[in-house]
C-alpha cells in the first residue's frame, strides 16, 4: 500500500509468506531495515536475493545535505545558507545515515528508477527462480528477454517525453530521484526534507524557500507517502507548481505492466509541471 520501505513493520500474515517462500527478492537492507532480521531467521531452505548486490548495476552515491545545485554530486558537502543554524545541524546529524543507508555502502537505495539498472535484475530474478523452478526454466529465459526488450522501449520512450523538460530546476521531497535524473538529464537541486522520517526545522524551512525563490524553481514534488502540507507551506507565495512523485508505485496496481505505468506516471508528471510557465 502507501507504507513506506523505511518504516514498514512485518505484521504475522507478511512473516507467515515469508517463510513458505522458496525464494525472496529484496532491494536490501538499504531499503528496507525491518526486513533484515526477519529473513536472517528463515529457514534455510529459503534463497534470498539481495538486489542492491547485483554485479553491474550503475550505484548512485548518497547527496549530503539537501541542496545540491552548484556542487559534484560524487564528492564532499555542499556549502548551504543557514548551515550554522542549530536546528539546521540538529537535523542534518540525525539524517545522517537516514534508514540506515550510510553503515551499508552509502548509496541511494532507489536503484530501479535507472530501466538499465532494472534491467540487469530481470536477469538475476529469472536466473532465480530458473534455479528454484528447473522445469519453468526455459519460460523464465522467454519471458526475461522479451521483459529486457519492454525495458528498452521503455527507457527510449522515457527519453523523449523528458528532453523538453531537461536542465529545469526543481525541488523533490526527499532526496530518492537520483538515478532518474542522471539517466534522463534532469536538475533536481535540492529536497524539502533530509530525511523522510523528520519534520524539516524552521530554519530548513526558511531555506528552501529562499532557493526557490533564487532558482526560480519551477516545481516542488509532493510524494504520497509522506507530508504534503509541508511543500504547500514551502511553496506558498513563490510561484512554483506542484507535482506529484511516487517512486514505490503507491497507487498503481499489482501486475506485468507495474514497472511501467510507474515509470511512466512520474515521466508524465515531471514533464506536466516542469513545462508549465
Amino acid at each position: 500500500g502507501a507504507a513506506s520501505p523505511h518504516t514498514f513493520s512485518l505484521k504475522p500474515s507478511d512473516a507467515r509468506m515469508l517463510a513458505r517462500a522458496r525464494v525472496i527478492f529484496w532491494v536490501g537492507e538499504v531499503l528496507a531495515p525491518g526486513l533484515k532480521r526477519p529473513l536472517e531467521v528463515l529457514p534455510k531452505k529459503a534463497k534470498v536475493l539481495a538486489l542492491a548486490e547485483i554485479k553491474g548495476l550503475e550505484l548512485r552515491k548518497l547527496r549530503e545535505g539537501g541542496l545540491w545545485e552548484g556542487r559534484d554530486d560524487d564528492h564532499g558537502e555542499e556549502k548551504q545558507a543557514g548551515a550554522k543554524d542549530d536546528d539546521h545541524d540538529k537535523e542534518k546529524a540525525e539524517a545522517k545515515g537516514h534508514h540506515g543507508e550510510e553503515d551499508h555502502g552509502g548509496f541511494d537505495a532507489h536503484i530501479w528508477l535507472d530501466p538499465m539498472n532494472a534491467r540487469k535484475w530481470v536477469d538475476a530474478i529469472a536466473h532465480e527462480l530458473g534455479v528454484a523452478d528447473p522445469g519453468n526454466r526455459k519460460k523464465y529465459e522467454a519471458n526475461a528477454r522479451n521483459l529486457k526488450v519492454r525495458i528498452e522501449g521503455l527507457h527510449k520512450e522515457l527519453k523523449r517525453m523528458l528532453a523538453p523538460v531537461k536542465g529545469a530546476p526543481y525541488i523533490v521531497f526527499h532526496d530518492a530521484y537520483q538515478y532518474m535524473e542522471k539517466r534522463y538529464g534532469l536538475n533536481a537541486i535540492g529536497s524539502v526534507t533530509l530525511s523522510p522520517e523528520k519534520k524539516p526545522g524552521s530554519a530548513r524551512l526558511v531555506e528552501i524557500r529562499k532557493k526557490i525563490r533564487e532558482s526560480k524553481s519551477i516545481c516542488v514534488f509532493t510524494e504520497p507517502q509522506f507530508q504534503p502540507r509541508l511543500v504547500q507551506i514551502i511553496m506558498g507565495g513563490t510561484g512554483a507548481g506542484t507535482g506529484v512523485l511516487d517512486s514505490l508505485g503507491a497507487s498503481v496496481p499489482a501486475g506485468e505492466n507495474a514497472y511501467f505505468t510507474l515509470m511512466r506516471a512520474m515521466a508524465k508528471s515531471l514533464r506536466t509541471c516542469l513545462s508549465r510557465k
